[in-house]
């Protein structure tokens, strides 16, 4: 878990690192749209949670996320 948490907190400093114009701003309470390398919309880390985990049989995982 502590794993897959260090690649999201990864994947979101990327998205700043990498934004090439500032994020799109939204009149809702979550995050607007960003312009880094993965285009994360709407939420923001802490608003994740990770409820499954499950192995597929090529050996690649399949994770359940909710905000």
């Amino acid at each position: 878990m502590k794993q897959i948490a260090a690649l999201y907190a990864r994947i979101y400093r990327e998205e700043d690192e990498t934004a090439t114009r500032p994020m799109a701003q939204t009149f809702s309470l979550n995050r607007g749209t960003s312009f880094g390398r993965y285009g994360i919309y709407l939420h923001d880390i802490g608003d994740l949670l990770l409820h499954t985990v499950s192995r597929r049989a090529d050996g690649k995982y399949t994770l359940g996320i909710d905000s």
